[in-house]
């Protein structure tokens, strides 16, 4: 199972190919498909075809994970203009922030915006478990869709699925 941003996976988006990265390589390409999408958090979850063996999991962080600025070890990954890198993140809160058509969720606010590239891509904790995945950017801040929005489309979509 694949999490990424829902604006990456269009509304009949059924089918879509995915590069896996791990350290400044592709680890490989596997198709999947779309088994759920939420515009209003900004998520998704796919579905893999096949995947490659050398590609780990992430954890997932706890459930109401506190991160605020001065946090040591958050970090974003993102692919910038093709090459995946990994950037120190600065969170300086969670927010509630109104979609157009009127969805409500909670993100990450980050100091700094998110890179074109970034989108999908994990926000992680000194731990290495995912805080939350980016979404995009508005006013000069970067936004992460929190792990809480996370679990509870989990718990809604994926009820045969066990969290990790």
């Amino acid at each position: 199972l694949v999490l990424t941003a829902a604006h990456l996976v269009g509304e009949g988006d059924l089918a879509v190919q995915i590069t896996f990265f791990k350290g400044t390589g592709a680890a490989g390409v596997s198709r999947a498909k779309t088994v759920y999408r939420s515009p209003e958090c900004d998520i998704a979850f796919l579905r893999l075809d096949g995947s490659p063996t050398n590609v780990q999991p992430l954890k997932l962080a706890p459930a109401r994970s506190l991160v605020g600025p001065g946090d040591p070890g958050v970090r974003s990954i993102g692919c910038d203009r093709g090459f995946p890198v990994s950037r120190s993140e600065t969170i300086l809160g969670k927010r509630l922030l109104t979609h157009g058509e009127g969805g409500r969720a909670f993100f990450w606010q980050a100091r700094d915006p998110s890179l074109p590239g970034r989108s999908g891509g994990p926000l992680l904790n000194a731990s290495d478990e995912l805080l939350g995945i980016c979404s995009g950017y508005q006013a000069g801040k970067g936004y992460y869709t929190h792990i809480d929005e996370i679990r509870a489309s989990w718990k809604r979509s994926l009820t045969g699925w066990p969290i990790p």
